[in-house]
This record gives structure tokens, sequence and C-alpha cells, in this order.
């Protein structure tokens, strides 16, 4: 079985970096591993419950998608008609409005006036309806190849000596003995300059700070109620955590080293942080030079003629994301706030809101590794939501800098950056 399985996966692609020098695991368990993260083996388990949670949720959603997409259009017809703009502050604005996070395990359901749900709730039976008699026809079982995928799976997790994770750059997944991977993550966490180990944590003090945070910019009951209810949502959860800390391994660089992450997910400052990222990211557009994706920068190349006397180079922002200031960061937002408030229509009691929840969230960047809490005093947590573009906005006077800097000698004809790559 053990040669089946080694042919059989004999054509996976994904690579895996053996750091350990404790575990010399099998050809097959490495084979295995370099399924990659995201494989999930196929399992004899019924799936009819998880297909009807699923329908019930695809229901919801298109009932939610209906409904809310008609409000909005009769909003926009009577703002039309009307002519009037009763938007004060700001804070009835349909973008900004959307940009507030969903309430999780939320059931509310809309109230149809002209039988919208009766089309929905038909579409989705007829759906539910034909993919279980699909299920019903198709052999759902384990084949023995699974089981032994599933058992192996379950064996490397009782090797406590190592431990395996993702590589940087998506460069495969890495095994590393388990104590230089602690070593790894201490490394970042005894920084001083970045880190600090608390002993007194209070979940209660930072949501009261956060509370009276959104009391105090209050100039819209409406707006401030959905704010409040979206961003404090986790306040009395038993699902509320302290952020993990982990590190990926840099397996490209010479010295092994690791890149560090929190798991940002059920956090306090989660919802907060997600809001800021939905509410500033559309900033990007007035710089174009600032690529989303390494897709962008794809394109941008293939689309663009360059002579043969053309020059490329490239430059990278070393520990962009822990290295940023927090009061200068914060101070280089605000100025492109500023700068594009006409164009963003931002009033100055929503700039002030906005600063203010985003010095909130960038200090209060806990995280917990090895049972010990630490704060992050410096720069943002990589893996928080409003890392990228909190780096993006702090990186464009730096940009400005450069390209004025060249420009008198026609040094630089075209410049694009994507967040720390240059």
């Amino acid at each position: 079985m053990e040669r089946k399985i080694i042919q059989i996966l004999d054509t996976v692609s994904t690579t895996v970096h053996n750091k350990s020098t404790l575990s010399k695991l099998k050809e097959s368990e490495l084979k295995i591993l370099g399924l990659g993260t995201k494989f999930i083996p196929k399992t004899s388990q019924k799936l009819t419950n998880n297909f009807n949670q699923s329908f019930q949720k695809l229901s919801r959603n298109l009932s939610l998608k209906i409904f809310f997409n008609n409000n909005n259009n009769n909003n926009n017809n009577n703002n039309n008609n009307n002519n009037i703009n009763n938007d004060s502050n700001n804070f009835n604005n349909n973008r900004i409005i959307s940009n507030i996070p969903s309430i999780i395990n939320n059931n509310w359901l809309p109230n149809f006036k002209n039988g919208e749900n009766i089309i929905i709730n038909s579409l989705t039976y007829y759906l539910q309806k034909n993919t279980i008699e699909c299920l019903k026809n198709k052999k759902c079982v384990n084949s023995n190849t699974d089981k032994l995928i599933i058992k192996k799976l379950y064996n490397l997790t009782k090797i406590k000596e190592i431990i395996v994770k993702p590589s940087d750059k998506n460069l495969g997944l890495t095994i590393l003995d388990t104590e230089k991977y602690i070593e790894l993550c201490y490394e970042h966490l005894n920084d001083k300059n970045t880190y600090r180990k608390i002993d007194n944590f209070s979940i209660k003090n930072i949501f009261e700070s956060l509370t009276n945070l959104i009391k105090r910019h209050n100039t819209n009951k409406n707006y401030f109620a959905k704010i409040e209810k979206s961003l404090l949502q986790l306040k009395d959860s038993k699902s509320i955590r302290i952020a993990p800390f982990y590190i990926i391994p840099k397996v490209h660089k010479v010295k092994l080293s690791g890149r560090p992450i929190i798991s940002a997910p059920s956090t306090h400052s989660y919802y907060a942080s997600k809001y800021l990222s939905n509410i500033l990211t559309p900033i990007l557009q007035f710089y174009p030079h600032i690529n989303k994706s390494n897709k962008t920068v794809i394109e941008f190349a293939k689309n663009n003629i360059f002579n043969e006397s053309t020059i490329i180079g490239m430059a990278d922002v070393v520990s962009l994301y822990p290295s940023i200031p927090i009061e200068e960061g914060i101070k280089e937002v605000r100025k492109i706030i500023e700068r594009h408030r006409l164009q963003l229509e931002w009033k100055n009691e929503f700039i002030e809101f906005i600063i203010d929840l985003l010095k909130w969230v960038l200090t209060n960047n806990y995280c917990t590794f090895n049972k010990e809490i630490y704060l992050q005093t410096k720069g943002t947590a990589m893996g928080t939501p409003v890392a990228p573009i909190f780096a993006n906005l702090y990186l464009i006077h730096r940009d400005e800098l450069a390209i004025n800097a060249t420009n008198p000698k026609k040094i630089l004809s075209i410049c694009r950056r994507l967040i720390h790559h240059i």
C-alpha cells in the first residue's frame, strides 16, 4: 500500500521543504503533505445535512440580496426625484453603510410584499432536491487510498517534535523541528522595540474603550447603532479569542527565518479592522501606480512595450508591516484622506471617527503565543484586515518623494508598487 500511494501521488506538484533534523518522514508521508493545505480527503460521512444547511444559507443570501438591492434602487429614485441631500453628516451614504461588517449568526429574513420569497424558495428547493438525488446515485465512499491518507494525516498530528507550516511566498510546505519553530517565533516576540509582554489582559476594558469611542463620535444615531452592533458583536461571545501568533518559514532566504502573522478572526478588533479596510481601500483608486494583486502586475507588463534600452529595477521594503511607527502612519493616512475628502464626500465628523478607530485598532494589537500574551507596540500585525491598506497609504508619500526626485532627470518613466514590492 505504501508503494501504491507513492505511485498515485507521484504527480503532486506542491513542494515540501523538510527542514527537520529530528524526524525523517517516509516518502509516502511527504507525498501526502505535498497535496497541500487545501486538500480534503473524501469521507464516507453522509452529506445530506450539510447540503440542507447550505441551501438554507443560499435561500437567505438571495433574499437579502434582492431585498437590499430593491431598497437601494428605491432610495436612489427618491433622491433623484426630490433632488435633496439630507445627509448633512454623511452617515446615510449607501457606500458607507454597506461597508459595515455583517453580524455573524444573524437569521433575520426580509418580508417581501410581491411574492419574491415564493420564487426564491421554489428555486432553492429545486436545486436542493436535484443535488441530493445526484448524491444518492453516486457512490460517495472511501477508497482504500483515501483511508490510508486519512490514517497517515492523523498519525502525523501525533508527532509532537515537528510542525508543518505553509512556506512564505507560496513555496509549498515546510517541516520544522518544533523547538526551531518556537525559536523563530521568539526572534520576533523578544524584540522589545516591537512587542511587549502583557501580564494583565482585560478584554472587558478593551471593549469598554471601543464602546466609549463609538459613543464619543455618535452624531448620527441610526448609523452608529449599526456600527456599535457590528463592531461589538463579539463583546459577550464565547467564541472570542486572543489572536494566535505564528510564523510562516522563509525558505527562500539563505538564513532560515519566519514572517510574523496573527490569526485575526474572532478577536476583539477583527470587525473594527475589517470595517476600516472596507472604508479605506477605495482610496487606492486615486493612485493607479499601486497594484492590487500579482495578476495586475503581470497584465501591466504584458500590455506595455519596453525599449531595448529600458532598465527594469525592483526594490522591496524590508519588514514593512511591523516597522511603521503608529503615530506617523496615522498622520500619513489622515493626509491622504484630507487630500481626497471631496471625492470621498466625507465630512469632518466622519474623518475624525475613522482616524480614532484606526488608532484604536493599531494600539490594541494583542496576540498570544505559548500561553503568553503580547502587545505589538510598533507597526501593524500582518493578518489583521486593515494592515494592507494602512501600509499602502503610509507608503504613498514615499512614492511621491521618489517619483518627484527622479522626474526632473527623466530617469523614472514608470513606477508600480504592490504593497511593499516596487
